[in-house]
């Protein structure tokens, strides 16, 4: 009992509150999967704010995501990476910062997944990438499931190699 409350207190920094900075200005505002109507209005929120002046959005089905199918005032782009996980949205990432011409991106995803995330696109893109999250009003048996699914995430990180 002793060493899971260990292990469990242990996570809490890693996926409750992660180190972040508030967010800065970027070319880009990327929306890791799934697009949730948070993460979405996040994005857009940085856009309307002047801290970004364009929006990837990575989704399952880029069809079915609203943003996607509507005229903006910025430039929208949708893509499902593939694979459709982290290391997919990186790599998708690094090929649409070099194909545009982007050079800072600000990547908004789930506090659980701060630390993976900025860990695995680091890996794709060295520079200019700013991971932020927000932690969502979820009870104890989804940050359960949540807490597994992250430290499976890191242990798959740490056997991948390179981008």
């Amino acid at each position: 009992m002793t060493a899971a409350l260990g292990v469990a207190l242990a996570g809490v920094p890693v996926l409750v509150a992660p180190p972040q900075d508030p967010p800065g200005t970027a070319d880009v505002v990327v929306v890791l999967g799934p697009p949730q109507a948070w993460r979405v209005d996040w994005a857009r929120e940085l856009v309307a704010d002047g801290r970004a002046g364009a929006i990837l959005l990575f989704a399952d089905d880029p069809a079915a995501v609203p943003l996607c199918s509507q005229t903006a005032p910025v430039a929208v782009v949708c893509h499902r990476p593939d694979p459709y996980t982290t290391r997919g949205e990186a790599r998708t990432l690094r090929a649409e910062m070099s194909a545009r011409g982007w050079r800072t991106a600000t990547v908004i995803t789930a506090a659980p997944n701060v630390l993976r995330a900025r860990w695995v696109v680091g890996r794709c893109v060295e520079d200019g990438v700013q991971v932020v999250g927000r932690r969502e009003d979820i009870g104890l048996d989804r940050w359960v499931m949540r807490y597994a699914w992250q430290a499976g995430g890191f242990v798959k990180a740490a056997l991948q190699r390179g981008c």
